[in-house]
């Protein structure tokens, strides 16, 4: 049995404004898949909040939220486009999603790209600030089919470097 699952980026809410649940359906829904035969797992989506777009995500375990939700910071094309259908209002602040035994701070895809729109040296304090480091790893959550180009392994390793801790990616592909 596995002890934690990450689902990718958008999973199982991938829709624009106009279709995408409010906040509270999302986390009704997702606890109640969240049965205690299955192992813990972080899963979100685009959903609403005060009828604003959010891409946030969240770790379930027994039928219940046990961290977040954490919203992504920085957009990635037409997340940044207020005219778009999937503009959205970004997070501000960074989580530690914690089960019994391990921790984890979880990034949206962008956020590790872009340092959160920070400089590397205050996006790795901003880390550590939020707990991050040997034992506790960065878990970038994407839908890029392709993270190891386009700068994403250096970006990564750069993360890893400046928060003294491990980074691992997870897509569609694992």
């Amino acid at each position: 049995k596995a002890d934690l699952v990450i689902f990718p980026e958008y999973y199982p809410f991938n829709d624009g404004i106009s279709l995408a649940p409010d906040i509270k359906e999302c986390e009704e829904k997702l606890c109640g898949i969240a049965d205690p035969s299955l192992p813990p797992f972080v899963a979100g989506g685009y959903v609403k909040e005060n009828n604003s777009l959010r891409n946030s995500c969240w770790l379930f375990s027994n039928n219940k939220i046990i961290s977040g939700p954490y919203y992504k910071q920085c957009g990635y094309f037409e997340e940044n486009e207020p005219e778009n259908k999937y503009f959205i209002n970004k997070g501000d602040q960074l989580l530690k999603f914690s089960l019994e035994n391990f921790s984890f701070i979880p990034l949206i895809c962008a956020d590790a790209f872009e340092y959160n729109g920070k400089t590397l040296e205050a996006f790795s304090a901003n880390l550590k600030k939020a707990g991050c480091g040997s034992q506790t790893p960065v878990i970038v959550i994407s839908c890029a089919r392709a993270p190891l180009g386009k700068g994403w392994t250096s970006r990564l390793k750069s993360i890893a470097r400046a928060a003294s801790a491990p980074v691992v990616f997870c897509n569609y592909s694992g």
